[in-house]
């Protein structure tokens, strides 16, 4: 599952500006929201922008956390196993932008949401299935060259 975090730094790498950041200070800090945060930005990323990106994700991953833990401590039961739609709101909400400005990414989101659903309905578990259908349908795009980032735009 982490090897996404390959995947997303190397899309980064290339488009990093700027010398003043070390490099793999920059590497730790990519995460799924960071990425979605400035994929979708055309042109150049400042390394301090990426920085400042990275800090205040983290920042509010531990806020979050922190958060989290305490309102447990008084939500009803309900409310907490309601949160688990949460978790595929924020999915959307992290594509939502890349389809938006890349209509045709809406694609492959499609592709990969009717891979998972066929997986799950032939008896493979959900976070299985989730997991192969987003490799698969990253890799059958990924290798074809009409859906790359160059002529998406």
């Amino acid at each position: 599952l982490n090897s996404r975090h390959i995947v997303m730094s190397m899309a980064l790498r290339d488009r990093i500006s700027g010398e003043s950041v070390p490099r793999a200070l920059l590497g730790f800090g990519i995460t799924d929201e960071v990425f979605a945060a400035t994929a979708t930005q055309p042109g150049s990323i400042s390394d301090r922008d990426l920085l400042l990106t990275e800090a205040l994700a983290y920042s509010g991953w531990i806020g979050g956390t922190i958060a989290g833990f305490l309102a447990g401590a008084v939500l009803p039961a309900i409310v907490e196993q309601a949160m688990g739609i949460a978790l595929y709101a924020m999915f959307i909400a992290l594509l939502v932008p890349a389809v938006i400005r890349f209509p045709r990414y809406l694609v492959p989101a499609a592709a990969a949401g009717g891979l998972n659903w066929m997986l799950q309905w032939a008896g493979i578990s959900a976070g299985a299935a989730l997991l192969l259908a987003i490799a698969a349908t990253a890799s059958l795009f990924a290798v074809s060259p009409d859906w790359t980032e160059s002529s998406a735009e």
